[in-house]
């Protein structure tokens, strides 16, 4: 559970600024890749994995909480304010 507070906590206030500040297309992109990635490299993990795992984890974590910011900062670009 702390793995997965901590970096949200942290990254979250430097993800609203790259969400500002650049491409938010290219944030969640870039994110996206990146996270699968990362999520593939948890089926290829095998015995005594539990650190590496939980690092995967706190690492997937810091790269949704870059996409997540992206992604609601560009729904009102998508639909109208109506909608």
């Amino acid at each position: 559970l702390v793995f997965k507070q901590i970096p949200i906590f942290i990254f979250a206030p430097l993800a609203g600024i790259c969400a500002d500040r650049f491409d938010r297309k290219m944030v969640m992109i870039f994110s996206a890749v990146l996270r699968s990635i990362f999520t593939c490299g948890l089926f290829f993990l095998t015995g005594d994995g539990a650190s590496l795992i939980l690092f995967l984890l706190f690492i997937l974590t810091i790269l949704t909480a870059f996409f997540e910011p992206s992604r609601n900062a560009a729904i009102p670009q998508l639909v109208e304010e109506r909608e």
